[in-house]
C-alpha cells in the first residue's frame, strides 16, 4: 500500500486552495483595512464565521448531499474543494492582515527612482515583491496549504479519498503503527518542505512592525460590493446552512443530553478540555509576542512563534499517530488516556 497517489492529488488541491485563499484573502483585507472601525468589526465577524464553525459540523452538514453525488466524483471533490477553501481563506486573511513589512513604501518609492527612466525590470519587481509583501503572501500561502492539505475530519464525512482518510482507514483496520508512520512518510517530507523553506523567509528577512491600516487605499464601490457579497456566501454556505441542518432538532438533543448521563460527562469533559487548551494556547501566544518584541532587531526574532504553530498546521491527524507512537515508550505509558 502506497499514499504517493494521494499525497499527489492533496498536493495540488492544497496548492490551488492556498493560492485561491491568499487573492481572496488579499480583497478581504483591503475591504477590512479600509473601512470604518464599526463596518470593520462587521465584515471581521462575517469573515471569520467560517473558519470558527466546527468542521464537523459542516462535513455532517453536506455529507448527505455528498452522498447524493456519489456517482459524481468530480463533482464531490469540487464540493469539498469549495468548503475548504471558504473556510480556510481568513487564516490567510489574517496573515495578510498582521504580517509586519519589511518594506516601506517610501523605500517602493525610492526603488523607482533608482531605476532608470523610473521603470523596473521584472526580476527586479519580483526580487522586490519577495523581500516586501510577498513575504506575508508566502507565509499566508504556506499556512492555508498546510492546513488544507491535511485536512481529515471533513474529508472523511464527505467520503472523500485523501491521504489522511487512507492512514485513518489502514490503522483502524489493524496496521502496524510504524508501517502507517512510515506510509505518512511522503505526506510529512512535503510539509516538511514547506516549513523549512517559511522558516527560512522569517529568518533571513528583516521586518518592521507596521500598522495594518496604515497603508490602507479605499477600495472602488464595486469592488467593495463583491468582497461584501463573497462574505454573504461563504458565511452562508459556510456556517448558516450547515448550523440550520444540523441544529433542527435543537430541543430534542438538549432533552436527551439531560436523560444520558454519560454523553453530559463527554460534553463536560470535552468543555473542560477546551478551556484548557484554549487557557494554554493564549500563554503560549502572549509568551511568543513578548519573545518578538524583546527580540524586533533580530531577524531571527519570528522563527520560533512559527514553530510554535507547526503541530497545529500538519494536521491532527499525524500528531495524534505521533503522540501514539511516543506513549509506547514505557516513561511515558503510564500517562496515556489521561487528561
Amino acid at each position: 500500500m502506497t499514499l504517493a497517489g494521494d499525497c499527489g492529488w492533496a498536493l495540488l488541491r492544497g496548492v490551488g486552495i492556498a493560492f485561491a485563499a491568499v487573492l481572496a484573502g488579499s480583497g478581504a483585507r483591503a475591504l477590512i483595512a479600509s473601512s470604518l472601525r464599526r463596518a470593520a468589526r462587521v465584515a471581521w465577524a462575517v469573515h471569520l464565521a467560517p473558519l470558527l464553525t466546527p468542521v464537523l459540523l459542516v462535513g455532517y452538514a453536506y455529507s448527505r448531499f455528498s452522498l447524493s453525488l456519489i456517482r459524481e466524483p468530480a463533482l464531490n471533490q469540487a464540493l469539498y474543494t469549495a468548503l475548504v477553501w471558504l473556510r480556510l481563506t481568513p487564516v490567510a486573511t489574517l496573515a495578510l492582515y498582521f504580517a509586519p513589512t519589511p518594506i516601506a513604501p517610501e523605500a517602493l518609492h525610492c526603488h523607482r527612482l533608482l531605476r532608470p527612466g523610473g521603470r523596473r525590470t521584472l526580476w527586479s519587481a519580483i526580487g522586490l515583491w519577495l523581500r516586501g509583501s510577498g513575504r506575508a503572501a508566502g507565509v499566508a500561502f504556506a499556512a492555508v496549504f498546510l492546513l488544507a492539505f491535511g485536512e481529515f475530519e471533513m474529508a472523511s464525512l464527505m467520503g472523500i479519498r485523501t491521504w489522511t482518510v487512507a492512514l485513518f482507514d489502514a490503522q483502524i483496520g489493524g496496521l502496524a503503527l510504524g508501517a502507517s508512520l512510515r506510509l505518512a512518510l511522503p505526506a510529512l517530507a512535503c510539509q516538511a518542505a514547506l516549513v523549512l523553506l517559511v522558516l527560512a523567509l522569517l529568518a533571513f528577512a528583516p521586518h518592521r512592525a507596521r500598522n495594518a491600516r496604515s497603508g490602507r487605499r479605499r477600495l472602488a464601490p464595486v469592488a467593495r460590493a463583491a468582497v461584501w457579497a463573497c462574505l454573504g456566501v461563504a458565511v452562508l454556505v459556510g456556517t448558516l446552512i450547515p448550523a440550520i441542518v444540523v441544529f433542527r432538532g435543537t430541543i430534542q438533543g438538549i432533552r436527551l443530553i439531560g436523560e444520558v448521563f454519560t454523553l453530559l460527562r463527554e460534553v463536560g469533559a470535552s468543555a473542560a478540555f477546551a478551556l484548557v487548551g484554549a487557557g494554554a494556547a493564549y500563554l503560549a501566544a502572549g509568551a511568543a509576542l513578548r519573545f518578538v518584541r524583546r527580540a524586533a532587531r533580530r531577524r531571527r526574532a519570528l522563527v520560533l512563534p512559527f514553530a510554535l504553530c507547526v503541530p497545529g498546521l500538519v494536521g491532527s491527524l499525524l500528531v495524534g499517530l505521533i503522540l501514539l507512537a511516543v506513549f509506547q515508550f514505557p516513561a511515558v505509558r503510564p500517562l496515556y488516556d489521561t487528561p
